[in-house]
């Protein structure tokens, strides 16, 4: 009896004993309440319901509607659970239900479509793969299709590989073990006798054995997958025998995303006969020298690769075809291999009894014997893996394809506790013939451990004097060591026997103090190379310490003299106020009679008679003015450019500071005050420094905030050419007169900037002392940056003492530091890091002040900013480093200077491009060879795939060419486009090999015909 949906009614049906055709569901249950039930058809309640469980019945009608069925099964609401019985027969007739349906559909609540990226992970991962009930579900259908979460179909069973197929039992559990392989059969489509009682891994071999004559599906043999290593590792465990096939399908618990290639034939020839496995397989041997054999499958999403299964030859002979899987090896995938390749013949032994995987494993072995009166017994011996200890018996596991020597180890321990060791080395010589063994017997101190010597011993120098020997003494007992040839199960074995010898002189060789010589040696060699790494780093270490000890004593110095400068002011200021007095009293005197005549001339011009006419008075003037133009001496060329005559005069008497015809002159001209005779008065007196005539003209109200014909401004002029007496007037009236202490000149300076830069300290001062801004800018750049600029030290210290701002950026970003490191000024270096100026400041392409300074090629610089702790590391925005650009431009010392700083040597720009590919496209061998000397990287390529070589190449550079190929550099190195160095010598040439125009020879190259680089490369490749 079953109870099925009418997909056309939404209505339940049942059936005792004659079924219709009907379509059944396999997934998995998700919450009680969203399911849709046995009662809730029966009520009609399931129209209500809505969420996943609706989906799920919908789409299952929808899909066997579409597909031709009028009936379907779904578990959760044709099983009765309330009728006891209809539920115990429901259980028992699962399985018939399944095997009896039209077409089973596998829907995958979990599982996105194909197209989404995560789909394979998403498949392997689902629940219904782990859900016990639907393993029956899998196996019973006849037509097994999957579904995904939105009921898109995603496949047949059958579209899946034999390895996806055996993942999808690698987690499911049977009684019996039989039945695991059993259970397959349908999934698979093959039918063979059940035995119970063959165990296990003889079901399951018999399974895969079918499946191979049926299917000629690679990816069987893809089992013990690790997608996680690559082929490049260089250990392996020792060599057992292994099984070609999987013993269980937990063996496939990775391959969920195993697939057979899908062009081209996929198929591996496989063979069972007397014992052997036959099969073709194409073999790679990786890098690391282990062997591979290709499969034509791969596990995606990595669609280039193929899987590979390890493979050793386990019998001697160039021609000989027989391997073996290791056992415990993993299955990984190999990328950059071409499985298409010619395949090799290959026969892999099919052992079952356990006593004859041993004798297999100990071919080519060894066994110990030790008398049983002998007072040593067998303390040790390594590799441990090897050795089966109960037996005294051990394993070498030889793989004919990669191993050349194999080496083991016997430890004997006298029962006298004060003797020494005996060791007896095992060296298995292997060959494409048979192997040999060579037994080496030595004497070693019992405190050295086994494996130590095992690690030690084969590097020795004098490793010689110790080998080859057959017998030994330690003090207490003579022995000697015999081998023989023998075979066991048809395998060559090597017996190893001991036997004491009488007591007489034997040389008595402790190979322990040989071990501890060459230690000693090695010690000492490291000490040596650390102590050439760490000289460079005492010696800066040494030069900081005196500098700043100099430093110290400089400033002890100053202060001394400061102190007694400071005890000689007070005196020296008496004196001065004493002369300062006597002067003004003098000056007062000057100040009166000049004003005397000043007031004379000033009357007298009032008093002219004005009854004699103007022609007459003007008659008058001329005659003065021809009278002055004789007395005033002339001046220079500025002045006797000057076309009115009355003007050009005016301009003579402020120049001698003649107040006289100052005054006569003034009221003679119109307004001298508001035009422009005004700042040429005013910066003729400045310029002559006539401070009367100054007084006189600011007393009468002539502009100071005016520009004379150079563009400056009366304080301009003054602070520029550091007048400090007339920058103190022009100060002391500022209120007076309206004077301006920030106004800029034509040139955008003001007149602090202008004596920053003419470094006249004592203007700077009084600047200061009357707040001239200090953070105005003079074209980008504030006063700090000036001074930086100029490397104006004392400048410095006032600037920073009126709190300017040290981390100020001018108009490139750039900060006072930066500036500083540019310029080369390390004065004004160490004084901003006394200050605590950031060293790792940044300008607007984020170089820091150490990568300036290596690009300007300051040594002292640089090595103050890293004695500092700058970061020889630091990257601007284009990933470049201080090493790349000191590189760059040739500045070696910088270079070494850097690179004992622990710059990276093979520090990458953002185009990939190396210090060395820096200096080999520029030419630059002694920065080269230091870089190379500093083990840089030879083969470092930047992003086009272009190496130093090519880069020398390119360029035309045959000495830094010869200097790479010396050192070792790759000549078959390609770039991107595929060229390789001998093809880009071609070119530049002008011998292009093939069609296309020849390109024109660099005018600047420094080849000639003699030795063009293609010559010497070609010579380098024909050696090689």
């Amino acid at each position: 009896m079953i109870w099925l949906v009418n997909i056309h009614n939404g209505k339940l049906e049942k059936f005792q004993n004659d079924f219709p055709r009907y379509a059944i569901l396999s997934h998995t249950w998700g919450e009680e309440k969203d399911e849709i039930h046995f009662s809730d058809i029966q009520k009609d309640h399931q129209l209500s319901k809505t969420g996943p469980g609706r989906i799920k019945f919908d789409g299952c009608c929808q899909q066997a509607k579409a597909d031709g069925f009028d009936y379907v099964w779904i578990d959760t609401c044709c099983i009765d659970k309330s009728h006891h019985t209809d539920y115990s027969e429901a259980i028992t007739s699962m399985f018939s239900w399944y095997h009896n349906a039209g077409r089973c559909y596998a829907y995958l609540a979990d599982v996105p479509d194909q197209a989404t990226s995560t789909f394979d992970n998403d498949f392997r991962r689902s629940r219904w793969h782990t859900r016990g009930w639907t393993l029956q579900e899998l196996l019973a259908p006849q037509d097994l299709v999957f579904y995904s979460q939105n009921w898109t179909k995603l496949g047949d069973f059958r579209d899946a590989s034999v390895a996806q197929r055996m993942s999808w039992a690698a987690r499911r559990v049977t009684t019996r073990g039989e039945d695991m392989a059993y259970c397959l059969f349908g999934i698979f489509n093959v039918s063979l006798p059940i035995m119970y009682g063959e165990g296990a891994s003889a079901a399951f071999s018999r399974l895969q054995e079918a499946i191979l004559q049926r299917t000629p599906d690679a990816s069987i043999l893809a089992w013990g997958l690790d997608l996680q290593q690559d082929g490049h590792s260089s250990q392996r465990p020792s060599i057992r025998y292994g099984h070609l096939l999987a013993a269980s399908p937990r063996n496939f618990v990775n391959c969920g995303t195993v697939v057979p290639w899908e062009s081209g034939p996929s198929g591996q020839r496989l063979d069972v006969n007397g014992g052997y496995y036959y099969l073709q397989l194409p073999l790679h041997t990786t890098k690391a020298g282990s062997t591979f054999g290709l499969l034509k499958c791969y596990s995606r999403p990595q669609e280039k690769g193929c899987i590979g299964i390890p493979l050793c030859q386990v019998e001697p002979g160039l021609e000989t075809d027989e391997f073996m899987r290791p056992k415990g090896s993993k299955a990984i995938q190999l990328f950059d291999t071409d499985s298409s390749h010619e395949p090799s013949d290959l026969r892999i032994r099919d052992l079952s009894l356990p006593e004859d995987i041993k004798r297999f494993d100990h071919r080519y072995g060894y066994i110990i014997e030790v008398p049983a009166s002998s007072r040593l017994t067998v303390f040790d011996v390594y590799p441990k893996d090897r050795w089966d200890t109960s037996k005294k018996s051990g394993i070498t596991g030889v793989d004919f394809l990669r191993d050349t020597k194999q080496l083991s180890w016997i430890r004997l321990r006298h029962h006298e506790e004060q003797s020494p060791d005996f060791v007896v080395m095992l060296e298995l010589e292997i060959s494409s013939s048979q192997p040999q063994l060579t037994c080496h017997l030595m004497v070693a101190s019992r405190s050295m451990e086994l494996d130590t010597l095992a690690r030690e011993i084969p590097a020795l120098p004098s490793l010689s004097r110790f080998t080859g020997r057959e017998r030994a003494s330690n003090g207490w007992c003579n022995l000697t060591v015999k081998q023989t040839t023998k075979r066991q199960g048809g395998y060559v074995v090597y017996e190893i026997s001991f036997a004491e010898l009488e007591r007489r002189q034997i040389d008595y060789l402790d190979i322990t103090s040989e071990i501890e010589l060459v230690a000693c040696d090695r010690r000492l060699q490291f000490l040596f190379e650390e102590g050439i790494q760490l000289g460079p780093k005492v010696n800066r270490a040494a030069h900081s310490v005196l500098e700043k000890q100099a430093g110290v004593k400089y400033k002890e110095i100053r202060l001394s003299s400061m102190k007694k400068e400071l005890e000689r002011l007070p005196l020296e200021m008496a004196e001065s106020e004493r002369f300062l007095k006597s002067l003004t009293n003098q000056d007062e005197r000057l100040q009166e009679k000049e004003n005397g005549i000043l007031q004379s001339i000033s009357s007298l011009s009032e008093r002219l008679p004005m009854g004699v006419g103007v022609q007459r008075l003007m008659q008058w003037h001329n005659s003065v003015a021809q009278s002055l133009s004789r007395t005033l001496p002339a001046q220079d060329a500025d002045i006797e450019s000057i076309f009115d005559e009355r003007i050009r005069l005016f301009m003579r008497a402020i120049a001698i500071g003649h107040l006289g015809a100052m005054e006569y002159l003034s009221g003679q001209l119109d307004d001298a005050t508001k035009s422009s005779t005004s700042a040429a008065a005013l910066s003729t007196a400045i310029k002559s420094s006539n401070i009367e005539a100054l007084i006189w003209l600011l007393e009468r109200g002539f502009n100071v905030n005016s520009q004379d014909g150079d563009g400056l401004t009366p304080l301009g002029r003054a602070a520029s050419e550091g007048l400090i007496s007339v920058c103190l007037l022009l100060l002391q009236r500022r209120e007076d007169i309206g004077l301006d202490i920030d106004l800029e000149g034509s040139d955008g300076r003001s007149p602090l900037a202008l004596a920053v830069v003419s470094e006249h300290v004592e203007v700077v001062g009084l600047l200061l002392n009357e707040k001239a801004s200090i953070s105005n800018m003079d074209s980008d750049q504030h006063a700090l940056t000036l001074a930086a600029r100029y490397g104006r030290v004392e400048i410095m210290r006032l600037l920073l003492d009126a709190n300017a701002d040290l981390e100020a950026e001018d108009g490139n970003g750039e900060t006072p530091l930066t500036m500083a490191a540019s310029k080369g000024h390390d004065g004004v270096l160490q004084l901003l890091i006394d200050r605590k100026a950031n060293i790792e400041a940044t300008g607007r392409n984020g170089s820091t002040p150490l990568a300036v300074a290596a690009y300007e090629g300051h040594v002292r610089i640089s090595r103050l900013l890293l004695d500092h702790g700058a970061n020889a590391n630091a990257r601007d925005d284009d990933g470049i480093t201080p090493l790349h650009l000191a590189a760059r431009k040739n500045h070696h010392h910088v270079v070494r200077l850097l690179l004992d700083h622990d710059a990276n040597v093979d520090a990458k720009d953002q185009w990939g491009l190396s210090p060395l590919a820096a200096a080999a496209y520029e030419g630059f061998e002694q920065t080269a060879q230091l870089l190379l000397d500093r083990k840089a990287h030879i083969e470092s390529t930047t992003s086009d795939g272009r190496t130093p070589l090519i880069w020398a190449a390119v360029n035309g550079h045959d000495h830094m060419v010869q200097l790479l190929m010396n050192k070792g550099a790759d000549l078959g190195a390609r770039e991107v486009g595929g060229r390789t160095v001998l093809e880009h010598c071609l070119l530049r040439d002008g011998s292009r090999p093939g069609p296309g125009p020849r390109p024109e020879p660099r005018p600047e190259s420094r080849l000639y015909v003699r030795d063009r680089p293609h010559h010497f490369v070609a010579r380098r490749a024909r050696r090689s």
